[in-house]
C-alpha cells in the first residue's frame, strides 16, 4: 500500500483553479484539465515511497480527475478490436508517439465511466431518429441530414452533417436556434451551441449537438460511456475511470487532429447514455464492462475488503484512513484529490471514510 503521486495534464479545456482547489494547493498558470493516477506510459503515476513509476502489471486501469471548464471535442473511443487494428495501422505507417495525427496511443479498447464530483454536464449518444428529425427540421438543417433521418439512418445523418460547408449552413441553423431557443431544445444544449460556435464558428460538427442526449450528473452519479458512443463533455468536475488507454478519435470542435472518416467507422449510433445513481453509503456501480469496477463509500466508519486485486482508492472530499491488517500494520491517510494504490499482498484492508471515497478495481 502506498500513496500515488499523480500527473497533472494541461489541455486548453481545463480549469485553471478546480484541481488546485481540490488538492489545497496554489493554482498554476496553465489550465489543469486532468490528474492521472495510472500506469499509462503517456503519464505514469509514481509511488510516493520511492518515486518508482507504476507499472501496468501493478495497475491495469486508469483513474483521473477531470476539471472541464470548456467543452471537449466531439469524439468517440475504440473497442478492443478497433484499438488493436488502429494501433497496428499507425505503427506500420511510422507515426511517432507524439505525432499529432496519432489517434491510437495504445492497442487497448476504451470503455469509461464518469462519476460526478460536482455538477457535471455532457452531450452523448444520438437521439432516436424520430426525435432528431423533429429538431433537424425545426432548425432548417440541410437535406443531407434530414433525408437520412427520415429513413432512420442516423449514421448517414452524421456523415451528412460532417460533410456540409459550415460557413454556408451554420449561420442559418444558429439563427434558428436563437429563434426557437428552449422551446425546442434544453437550455444547456442551446448554451453548448452558443459557446462552441464562438470558438468553432464554421465547424460542421456543431450540427450534431442538437441531435444528442443531454446528461446532467449530480455528485456521485455516474455516466457509462461505451466504445462507439459519440460524446462531448461540457462542464464540471468528475472522476473518470477507463481501461488503460489514451486513444481517441475526434470529429470536430477542437484544434487537434480530426478524422471524420475514422469517426464514422467507429460510432455506434444505437449507444445511449446509461446513468447510475448511487443508493446508500456503500454502493457498487453496475457497469457493463469487464475492464474495471467502481465502488463508492460515503461517510463509512469502517469497512474491510480483501484487496486481492490491484485497487486505486481515490478521495473526492474529506479524508480516508486505510489500515492493513496483520503484524506489519500500516496506516495511510488520503485527502481530497489524492489516491492510494493497494496491491494483492496488502489485504485485507480496513477503510474509514470521513467524506467520499471511490475504490477502483481492475476487472469486473
Amino acid at each position: 500500500m502506498d500513496r500515488l503521486v499523480g500527473v497533472v495534464r494541461s489541455y486548453d479545456w481545463g480549469s485553471c483553479t478546480k484541481l488546485a482547489q481540490l488538492r489545497g494547493v496554489e493554482p498554476s498558470e496553465l489550465p489543469e484539465a486532468e490528474l492521472w493516477f495510472g500506469a499509462h506510459p503517456a503519464a505514469p503515476a509514481t509511488f510516493a515511497a520511492d518515486g518508482r513509476a507504476v507499472t501496468e502489471m501493478e495497475l491495469p486501469v486508469l483513474a483521473k480527475f477531470l476539471a472541464v471548464a470548456r467543452p471537449l471535442s466531439l469524439q468517440v473511443h475504440p473497442d478492443d478490436a478497433a484499438a488493436v487494428a488502429g494501433y497496428r495501422r499507425e505503427e506500420q505507417c511510422g507515426l511517432s508517439a507524439g505525432d499529432v495525427r496519432r489517434c491510437f496511443r495504445d492497442p487497448v479498447g476504451k470503455p469509461e465511466v464518469v462519476v460526478a464530483v460536482d455538477y457535471f454536464s455532457s452531450l452523448c449518444g444520438l437521439l432516436p431518429s424520430s426525435e432528431a428529425l423533429v429538431v433537424a427540421r425545426a432548425l432548417g438543417m440541410p437535406d443531407s441530414i434530414v433525408g437520412p433521418l427520415v429513413d432512420g439512418d442516423r449514421r448517414q445523418a452524421v456523415a451528412g452533417a460532417l460533410a456540409v460547408d459550415g460557413a454556408q449552413v451554420l449561420p442559418g441553423v444558429l439563427e434558428a436556434v436563437r429563434a426557437v431557443g428552449s422551446g425546442l431544445l434544453p437550455v444547456p444544449v442551446v448554451e453548448a451551441l452558443n459557446r462552441s460556435s464562438v470558438e468553432h464558428p464554421e465547424d460542421p460538427a456543431l450540427l450534431l449537438l442538437p441531435l444528442m442526449h443531454h446528461v446532467v450528473l449530480e455528485p456521485g452519479e455516474a455516466l457509462f460511456v461505451p466504445p462507439g458512443m459519440l460524446h462531448t463533455h461540457q462542464s464540471g468536475m468528475a472522476i473518470e475511470v477507463m481501461a488503460n488507454s489514451d486513444s481517441v478519435v475526434r470529429a470536430g470542435l477542437t484544434t487537434k487532429y480530426v478524422d471524420a472518416d475514422l469517426f464514422l467507422d467507429l460510432i455506434d449510433t444505437d449507444a445511449i447514455p446509461l446513468v447510475h445513481r448511487p443508493e446508500g453509503s456503500d454502493y457498487f456501480y453496475n457497469l457493463p464492462t469487464a475492464a474495471f469496477s467502481v465502488r463508492r463509500l460515503s461517510q463509512v466508519a469502517s469497512t474491510t475488503f480483501d484487496g486481492e486485486r490491484p485497487t486505486v482508492v481515490v478521495c473526492s472530499d474529506g479524508s480516508i484512513l486505510a489500515t492493513t491488517a496483520g503484524s506489519n500494520r500500516v496506516e495511510l491517510r488520503i485527502r481530497a484529490g489524492e489516491a492510494a494504490w493497494l496491491g494483492p499482498r496488502d489485504g485485507p484492508v480496513e477503510l474509514s471514510v470521513d467524506g467520499t471515497a471511490y475504490l477502483i478495481f481492475a476487472g469486473p
